[in-house]
């Protein structure tokens, strides 16, 4: 991969996190990310790890078989297409009003500060 690419791939990724992040917090999303990444790295590398601490008593990770009929007879309900489409547009509108209420309430903190500003002149001449 060359280095354009590289720098070309690094600034979608960057894009697409913005996009997911929303009106998330950026250090916020940042910690939610960086211990997903760390829970990921840790179950991707756990077997391999208890195979080589445990050796010959490793047995492995399997569910027990006496379970499956269990979570056969219980049906997975979920909602249907058209519910969730109906959901996701109501999540969809809550997260519209929280980003116009992020915004105003930035506006109101900056008029604030420039009320502050007013009543408190700074004395440096």
């Amino acid at each position: 991969m060359t280095e354009h690419d590289q720098k070309q791939l690094g600034n979608t990724l960057w894009a697409i996190a913005d996009q997911l992040r929303g009106a998330m917090n950026a250090d916020d999303f940042r910690d939610y990310m960086l211990s997903f990444l760390f829970m990921r790295y840790l179950s991707d590398n756990y077997e391999a790890a208890a195979k080589k601490e445990l050796g010959m008593d490793y047995k492995g990770i399997k569910m027990p078989r006496g379970y499956i009929s269990l979570i056969k007879k219980d049906p997975f309900v979920y909602p249907s297409k058209a519910e969730q489409i109906r959901i996701a547009d109501c999540l969809s509108s809550i997260d519209e009003l929280i980003t116009a209420q992020t915004q105003k309430l930035d506006k109101l903190k900056a008029h604030k500060k420039g009320l502050m500003q007013q009543l408190f002149p700074s004395s440096e001449l």
